[in-house]
């Protein structure tokens, strides 16, 4: 792995940038800035799921238990 990254950072990284970079059309940078302090929230996976009796969901090929919440013991048919 070091062999691998050591070719990467003094070979093949100048090479390709040497090959396929081409200057910016214009001057500056096309990010803006946001005033949004959710980012890890708009940036999520969220699907749907219904709550198994045992108090587990599977997401593809695993399942996960639930813990116990203050309110109910179970959330079994819980979305």
């Amino acid at each position: 792995m070091e062999g691998a990254n050591a070719f990467l950072r003094e070979k093949y990284i100048a090479e390709f940038n040497t090959r396929f970079s081409v200057p910016a059309v214009e001057k500056g940078t096309a990010f803006r800035r946001t005033s949004r302090s959710d980012l890890n929230w708009i940036f999520t996976v969220q699907t749907e799921r219904v709550v198994e009796k045992d108090n587990t969901v599977a997401i593809r090929d695993r399942w996960w238990q639930i813990d116990k919440t203050r309110f109910r013991n179970s959330l079994a048919g819980a979305r």
